[in-house]
C-alpha cells in the first residue's frame, strides 16, 4: 500500500512538472523597453508631420519608455498630416534605430509612401495626400526586411528616432532637409535643390 502511495505520489509530481514547463514554453518572450520619438531635427519645419505613432493600436507616449516584444517593429504605424498648401504625391521617411551603447553608431532605414510619376517602379494610380489631410503609414510586410537589417549589422537598439527627409509635390517642387527645389529640365527624375553649399541634385 505504501508503495502505491510513493508511485503515484510520483506520476502526480511528474505530471505538474510537464505542465509547469507547458506553460513556460507558452509564455510570451519577454517584454523589452523601447523609446520612440519623432523629432523633425535636422529637417526643421517638414511640409508633412508626424501626429502619432501607433504600436499595437495603441497611441505610443513619444520619449517615455514603453514595454515592447521583439515582434514591436510588426505592429508600429505612423499617422503623417499635410501640414502645406500643396497636395504631397511621395514622402521619404526615416526610421533610426540608436545603437545600445551610447555612442555607437544609428542604423538608419527608409520608408515610404506613395510614388513618383515616372520613376521605373511606379505603379498604377498614384496616392496623393491633400493639404490637411492625414494617412497612416504600416510597417506592415516591412517588419521582417527591417529586422533582418538590423539582424545582419548585429544592431541592439532600445531607441527609435522617426522623422521625414523628403516630400514631393503634385506641381513637381520638392522639399528635402530643410531644403526646397525645383524640376531639372533636362533630367525628368532630377530636382535642383538649393541649399547652403549650392545646388545639389536628388535623384529618383
Amino acid at each position: 500500500m505504501i508503495e502505491n502511495h510513493t508511485t503515484l505520489a510520483r506520476r502526480y509530481s511528474t505530471i505538474l512538472i510537464a505542465t509547469f514547463c507547458l506553460l513556460l514554453a507558452m509564455t510570451p518572450a519577454e517584454a523589452q523597453n523601447k523609446i520612440i520619438t519623432a523629432n523633425p531635427t535636422p529637417n526643421a519645419n517638414p511640409p508633412v508631420t508626424i501626429k502619432q505613432i501607433t504600436l499595437s493600436g495603441k497611441a505610443v507616449e513619444l520619449g517615455a519608455p514603453l514595454a515592447a516584444s521583439d515582434d514591436w517593429l510588426d505592429d508600429l504605424s505612423i499617422t503623417v498630416e499635410n501640414s502645406s498648401g500643396k497636395s504631397v504625391v511621395y514622402l521619404d521617411l526615416v526610421l533610426s534605430f540608436a545603437h545600445i551603447n551610447e555612442g555607437g553608431p544609428s542604423l538608419v532605414l527608409p520608408l515610404s509612401f506613395g510614388q513618383v510619376s515616372g520613376a521605373p517602379n511606379a505603379v498604377g494610380k498614384t496616392e496623393i495626400l491633400a493639404p490637411g489631410a492625414s494617412t497612416t503609414i504600416t510597417i506592415g510586410k516591412r517588419a521582417n526586411s527591417l529586422k533582418q537589417a538590423l539582424s545582419d549589422h548585429q544592431h541592439q537598439s532600445d531607441k527609435l528616432n522617426v522623422y521625414i527627409t523628403t516630400a514631393l509635390f503634385e506641381d513637381g517642387i520638392i522639399w528635402r532637409n530643410s531644403s526646397e527645389g525645383h524640376p531639372d529640365p533636362s533630367h525628368p527624375l532630377r530636382w535642383n535643390i538649393k541649399g547652403a553649399g549650392g545646388n545639389l541634385h536628388a535623384e529618383r
